[in-house]
């Protein structure tokens, strides 16, 4: 496999090179440069590529799954960036064909609000860490991710965005509204950005000004417990 010039190093697990045909993913062991363990070199249009894996790296068996972590992740995000939709941090609960999102940040509250629907019936939990938001005739789709967080909750389902909800964790829950800009901003924060490429930010941020004008948009300081869905789910 010839060299390929470095176009972004991420300075953890992976960096991404140019080749002749494409990008090329790279997953080391350690620092840069690292020894490489998994690679994934994909076309222009990132729509088609190949796999290597070093066995000397894998620790799960002779038949390891290709798409190992975090490169799925990553290669999606690095899709969707270029005009296709947003990955984010959320937890995502279709009701009736609708998905009320569920956003925050690590320890914001997604996985133990996704305990509390599922304990109280509430609907169909898309994931409780990562959702996938795509632009549509209609709006907004939400779509579920295989990518849980705490709470093993996952589903290939989607529906419309109906509310985006920026989670607080408070002693009493209430709802307050939050205005389109101070929203598109929460909401951008809580996008999976890798770091590359970067053409992309300008896309992602008017996909999420988009969102923030056109769909409910609340700050839902919440308890974890059957309240939450009277406040959120009218």
């Amino acid at each position: 496999m010839a060299d390929g010039q470095l176009r972004f190093d991420s300075n953890g697990v992976w960096r991404v090179d140019q080749t002749d045909n494409g990008i090329r993913l790279v997953l080391r062991n350690g620092p840069h440069p690292g020894r490489p363990y998994h690679v994934l070199d994909l076309d222009q249009d990132l729509r088609q590529g190949q796999i290597w894996l070093d066995p000397d790296g894998l620790t799960d068996g002779p038949d390891p799954f290709l798409l190992r972590e975090p490169l799925h992740e990553l290669w999606t995000s690095f899709l969707l960036m270029r005009g296709m939709g947003l990955l984010v941090h959320g937890c995502g609960l279709l009701v009736d064909g609708r998905v009320h999102i569920f956003v925050g940040e690590s320890g914001a509250g997604k996985s133990t609000l996704a305990r509390v629907f599922a304990q109280c019936q509430a609907g169909i939990i898309l994931s409780d860490d990562r959702l996938i938001l795509r632009p549509s005739p209609m709006g907004f789709e939400v779509f579920g991710t295989p990518w849980h967080g705490e709470a093993p909750f996952a589903s290939p389902a989607s529906g419309s965005l109906a509310t985006v909800n920026f989670l607080h964790q408070a002693a009493k829950t209430k709802l307050l509204n939050s205005p389109p800009d101070g929203s598109a901003l929460r909401l951008m924060q809580v996008c999976f950005i890798a770091g590359w490429p970067r053409n992309g930010l300008d896309y992602v941020l008017g996909c999420c000004t988009d969102i923030a004008r056109t769909v409910r948009c609340r700050q839902l300081h919440f308890t974890p417990d059957a309240s939450v869905l009277d406040v959120a789910l009218p």
